[in-house]
């Protein structure tokens, strides 16, 4: 969900908060709203009925609304907040003559929208989660490229220098969400 509207009155749930008035009221919602990661929020519309405010004095009762433009926000989104879940890049270091791989770090994508530019900016740029004796890898990275909307995936030159073969395992959930195939 990258934006929505919500209608709320104050005579909207005058059963279940009586002293509700045009300047104090509560409602229930039918469904909890969860907002993960960061939200602006806008009031868009206000009607206002001539009516005592209680709670405002006399002498302080008028009214003046002002509006700020800001930016607006990207709509133009490769993967969606509700897409987004459990997104995973796992990186594993092939242990030769032992018959597996080890993992070494992950890099956990947090559930918001995306752009495709915004995408590879936050993976290149987060923070790696190195497992237990792999901690002398936070320096050594993946980039990921854009190349005509298709992913490269690099080592930066900390980790070109690394011994060993590496290969690099994306969530099925990613894999679906950009749509990725093996080439």
């Amino acid at each position: 969900m990258s934006a929505f509207n919500l209608l709320l009155t104050s005579n909207g749930c005058t059963n279940t908060y009586p002293n509700n008035y045009g300047g104090d009221f509560k409602i229930d919602m039918y469904e909890e709203l969860h907002l993960q990661g960061n939200w602006e929020v806008a009031l868009s519309e206000m009607t206002y009925y001539g009516q005592d405010f209680v709670n405002i004095p006399n002498s302080a009762r008028s009214m003046s609304m002002t509006h700020i433009l800001v930016k607006e926000k990207p709509r133009n989104y490769v993967i969606k907040w509700k897409d987004s879940k459990d997104f995973q890049i796992r990186i594993f270091k092939t242990i030769i003559g032992k018959g597996y791989d080890d993992h070494v770090y992950n890099i956990d994508i947090p559930q918001d929208n995306y752009t495709w530019e915004g995408f590879i900016k936050y993976v290149n740029n987060a923070e790696l989660k190195c497992q237990p004796g792999y901690e002398h890898f936070k320096d050594k990275r993946i980039q990921l490229f854009d190349a005509n909307k298709h992913l490269n995936v690099m080592k930066n030159k900390a980790f070109a220098n690394e011994d060993g073969k590496f290969y690099v395992s994306f969530s099925g959930k990613l894999k679906d969400g950009l749509k990725l195939t093996k080439y």
